[in-house]
């Protein structure tokens, strides 16, 4: 009769000069393992089921954030947009303009597209918490043109002051 080839043995297999103790413990281990994935799987999908289930949880938590928030940074952006959403949040005087993100609660970050040479300016804004990094409030995306009508003013300038606009009516005075 041929020698037929020994089969590899598996990583989960008993090997079969291990004491029936160390084979046992080996699956002990393997055992509680497989059981503390399972119960970090059920705790994130019954978090998730809470705000799908009621979506005015997650919101709630945001709304307080914000309310919260004493000191806000702006976060560089091209075509000084910064500058000018730092001048409408200094008007608004809502939150305490800081110069460092690590002394704020708010972070406020700008999407800057268009082309001032063509006088068309697109600007979006995305409220942040600072120390999650979680949106807590976007902005419409704003157009800004310049226009003879306008004394020429930046296109840039003239989207952010739409975006305090809406921030003010959104996010209360």
């Amino acid at each position: 009769m041929p020698d037929l080839p020994q089969r590899a043995q598996n990583e989960s297999e008993p090997r079969a000069t291990a004491s029936g103790q160390e084979a046992r413990a080996a699956y002990s281990v393997r055992g509680s393992e497989t059981l503390r994935m399972t119960f970090v799987i059920l705790f994130f999908s019954a978090v998730s089921a809470i705000s799908a289930v009621n979506p005015a949880f997650a919101a709630e938590t945001k709304d307080a954030r914000l309310a919260a928030g004493k000191k806000v940074f702006v976060e560089p952006a091209e075509h000084a947009v910064d500058v000018a959403m730092g001048g409408e949040l200094k008007k608004w005087g809502r939150w305490k303009i800081v110069a460092e993100a690590g002394e704020a609660d708010i972070l406020i970050r700008l999407r800057v597209s268009g082309n001032a040479a063509w006088g068309v300016g697109h600007v979006q804004a995305f409220v942040l918490d600072a120390k999650t990094r979680e949106t807590l409030w976007v902005s419409k995306a704003q157009r800004g043109m310049r226009t003879v009508f306008h004394g020429y003013a930046s296109p840039y300038s003239r989207a952010v002051s739409g975006i305090a606009g809406q921030m003010r009516k959104e996010l209360g005075q």
